[in-house]
C-alpha cells in the first residue's frame, strides 16, 4: 500500500458530509413488491430531489432505455459505528491521543467502521434483482457503484427523470424524492445523488447588505478585489503566502512536505505545462504532479473546471513544495458529479490506480 493509500483516509472528513444529505422519511405503500424485495413498504428519502429542478423548465420525461451510469448507492453503518469513527476522527487530531495521526488502510476502515458484509450483500442483491449492472463495492463499506437504464431506475427508486433547461444548459435530474424498500432503508441512506445539476459553492461574496447596526444602520458588503479593476493590482506570489503564514521557518529548515501526498480532486484534466511554468517562474523545486483517472478520462473540461483543477495543484505545490501532489480525476454523468466520484475513488482504494494518466479499476 503506497503512502497515499495510508494517508488519503484524511479526506474522510471532508467526504462524510457528501453522505448526510438524504435521510428516511414518511413510508408510503405500493400495489406489490418488484426487483425481488418481498415487501410493499418503501421509505421517501427526503431532499433527495435537486432543489435546481424546480427553477428550471422541464423538458419532459427521459426515454425508457437510456443509460444511466456511475450511481453511487450509500451504505450505512450502525448508530455504534457512528459514534466511535466520530471520536476515532477527533482522536486523530489530537496530539495527546495514541491516534494521533494514524491513518487507516480502506479494509481496515471498513472491518471497523464500515456496513456489515451481510448487509452489503443484501444491498447488492436487491440492485442485481432490479436490473442494475453493480461496478464496484467501497472497500471501506460505505457505497457502491453501479449503473442501470432510465426505466430501472424509476421502477427501483420509485421516481421519474426528466430533462431540464436552466440558463440556456440542459440537464437531467428526478422530479421527486427517490423512495427505498425498508428493508433497504435500513441500511442505505440513498443516492448520493440522481441529476447532472453543477455544484453550488458553499459560499459566495456579493455586494449588498451585510447586516444592520445596533442604531438600524445598514452596512454594505463591497468586496475590495485588488487584481480586478483597480490601478493598484497585487497579486498573491507563494513567497507572500509564506509571509502571511509564516511558513518560512518551515521552508528554511528543510520542511517543505517531503514525505507527504495531497490528493486534489477534479472533473476536468490541466495543462502540465501550466504547472511547470508556474513552477519555474516561483523558483519552486521541479516536482510534476501526478495524475490519476477514475472511470472514463473526461479529457479537457469547462474553462472554470480546468482552473479550478490547476489552480488548487499549483498552490497545494506552492505551500508544500516537496509534497506529492496527485489529482484524482473523474468525468461528470447523468447521475453523478465527478468531483464526487474522484473523492470516492481518492477514499476508496489507491491499490487499483497507477499514476500518469492511469484508469483506476474500482474502489
Amino acid at each position: 500500500m503506497s503512502v497515499l493509500a495510508n494517508r488519503i483516509l484524511a479526506l474522510f472528513v471532508l467526504f462524510v458530509p457528501l453522505f448526510l444529505a438524504a435521510s428516511p422519511a414518511s413510508a408510503q405503500s405500493t400495489p406489490e413488491a418488484q426487483f425481488g424485495v418481498a415487501e410493499q413498504n418503501f421509505v421517501r428519502m427526503e431532499r433527495s430531489s435537486p432543489a435546481l429542478a424546480a427553477k428550471a423548465a422541464d423538458l419532459g420525461r427521459v426515454e425508457a432505455g437510456k443509460n444511466i451510469d456511475r450511481m453511487l448507492l450509500m451504505l450505512s453503518p450502525s448508530a455504534e459505528q457512528e459514534a466511535a469513527l466520530q471520536l476515532f476522527m477527533e482522536q486523530q487530531q489530537n496530539p495527546a491521543s495514541v491516534n494521533f495521526h494514524h491513518w487507516l488502510k480502506p479494509s481496515e476502515f471498513g472491518a471497523r467502521f464500515g456496513a456489515d458484509a451481510a448487509d452489503v450483500q443484501r444491498v447488492r442483491s436487491w440492485l442485481e434483482g432490479s436490473g442494475f449492472r453493480i461496478s464496484a463495492a467501497a472497500k471501506s463499506g460505505r457505497w457502491i457503484e453501479f449503473a442501470g437504464t432510465s426505466s430501472q431506475v424509476e421502477n427501483a427508486f420509485r421516481t421519474e427523470l426528466h430533462y431540464f433547461q436552466l440558463a440556456g444548459k440542459h440537464y437531467l435530474a428526478n422530479t421527486k424524492d427517490i423512495s427505498l424498500p425498508s428493508s433497504i432503508a435500513q441500511i442505505s441512506r440513498g443516492l448520493v445523488s440522481l441529476n447532472n445539476f453543477p455544484k453550488r459553492p458553499p459560499t459566495q461574496l456579493r455586494a449588498g447588505i451585510a447586516g444592520i447596526t445596533a442604531q438600524g444602520q445598514k452596512v454594505r458588503l463591497t468586496p475590495n478585489l485588488t487584481a480586478v479593476g483597480n490601478a493598484n493590482t497585487f497579486y498573491l506570489a507563494p513567497g507572500d503566502f509564506a509571509a502571511i503564514y509564516n511558513t518560512k521557518p518551515l521552508l528554511s529548515g528543510g520542511n517543505d512536505g517531503g514525505g507527504i501526498s495531497i490528493a486534489i480532486t477534479a472533473q476536468s484534466q490541466i495543462e502540465l505545462t501550466d504547472v511547470e511554468a508556474f513552477r519555474q517562474i516561483f523558483r519552486l523545486k521541479t516536482n510534476d504532479p501526478n495524475i490519476y483517472v477514475s472511470g472514463p478520462d473526461p479529457g479537457i473540461g469547462a474553462s472554470i473546471d480546468q482552473q479550478e483543477a490547476t489552480l488548487d495543484v499549483e498552490w497545494a505545490g506552492a505551500v508544500a513544495p516537496g509534497a506529492t501532489i496527485n489529482l484524482v480525476i473523474a468525468g461528470s454523468t447523468d447521475s453523478t458529479n465527478g468531483v464526487d466520484l474522484a473523492a470516492a475513488y481518492a477514499i476508496a482504494d489507491w491499490s487499483a490506480c497507477s499514476p500518469s494518466v492511469t484508469t483506476c479499476t474500482g474502489p
